[in-house]
């Protein structure tokens, strides 16, 4: 078969992106398109790219395994189908039940092991006679700023960052404390509330704007969702995050989370699903053993490096390690 034909089969997909850290899917998917489209690989065995690193390769179809790492799998594949990206969803075997979360988060279509050749060209073909995607309404931005160990420094952060913001007049802020046994933001920015947030994530899939109006408070221009008044243990589950980050996304250009750390399945979750982290550490060694730690957990969860920005606690410049010993053992670039 020659190439243009190879590639009119598959009608006007073109250029394509595959995400696909299980090399047992990743080959014989590479055989079946490399004649057929333009196929960009960007899911090797280092984990999931980020959904910026997706758009800049131009494509009109990705390729997600979403066996590897479900959760962030599965919130990716979300990710670029609101960007109005067709998405083939792709796994080792038929499970009926990620199947059905798959074709939820936006997938058109799924296949399993053994790869066939032409039943993926028919997949994408029949994705291809399907109407192109309108523009999808623009999303906001969640940032999740968490401590490393020997820091307290981050809820300042959350604030400080929250409420430079919020001074621009055409952009909705959303600060919100994710803390429900230590949480400090309601008592630094003096607020007191009927409802906190234990009250908004009882229950994230049924979230309604009217209820949240009652739930947050109004400060310096922005929402603020604050802690229990009562205090408690983190107990969330961690399946309604997705959820609740859908739901913040649609109403708000910038949602800045303050979280107490990796302390539980629900942090992790607000952690891997978030589009931008802020790691904030301190100058010690402990400190940079800690961040050590949570960027392995992270990067073993599939987490992007590129959604991970590291922030040193300025107040103690003095002392400690310099911020150039510090970026030699991570590695990576440190923000102060």
């Amino acid at each position: 078969m020659s190439v243009e034909r190879a590639r009119g089969e598959l009608g006007r997909f073109q250029r394509g992106v595959l995400v696909c850290p299980d090399a047992r899917l990743r080959l014989p998917v590479r055989e079946a398109l490399g004649t057929r489209m333009d196929l960009t690989d960007l899911g090797g065995p280092e984990g999931y790219p980020d959904l910026a690193a997706i758009l800049s390769a131009g494509p009109e179809l990705c390729l997600v395994d979403v066996g590897t790492h479900a959760a962030t799998a599965l919130d990716l594949v979300r990710q670029v189908s609101e960007a109005g990206i067709p998405v083939i969803a792709l796994h080792q075997s038929s499970q009926p039940d990620l199947i059905l979360e798959a074709l939820r988060a936006g997938a058109g279509e799924f296949l399993f092991d053994p790869i066939d050749p032409q039943h993926l060209a028919n997949a994408v073909a029949r994705l291809a006679r399907k109407p192109a995607p309108a523009a999808p309404p623009p999303r906001g931005k969640v940032w999740v700023v968490l401590p490393a160990k020997g820091v307290g420094l981050s809820t300042v952060v959350s604030c400080h960052l929250a409420e430079l913001l919020a001074r621009r007049r055409d952009v909705r802020v959303l600060l919100a404390d994710m803390d429900p046994l230590q949480g400090s933001v309601g008592f630094l920015l003096k607020l007191k509330t009927p409802f906190s947030m234990a009250d908004a994530l009882a229950d994230p899939a049924h979230l309604e704007r009217d209820l949240w109006k009652q739930v947050t408070a109004r400060h310096a221009g922005m929402d603020v969702l604050v802690a229990p008044e009562q205090p408690q243990l983190d107990r969330f589950d961690p399946a309604g995050a997705p959820a609740l980050f859908e739901f913040l996304r649609r109403h708000y250009e910038v949602t800045v989370a303050d979280s107490p750390g990796l302390v539980s399945p629900w942090q992790l979750q607000l952690a891997l699903r978030c589009d931008e982290l802020l790691l904030v550490m301190g100058h010690d060694v402990a400190a940079v053993q800690a961040t050590q730690r949570t960027l392995r957990l992270l990067e073993a969860e599939g987490m992007a490096g590129s959604r991970i920005r590291l922030l040193l606690d300025g107040s103690r410049r003095a002392t400690g390690l310099s911020r150039e010993s510090i970026e030699a053992a991570l590695q990576r670039e440190v923000f102060h």
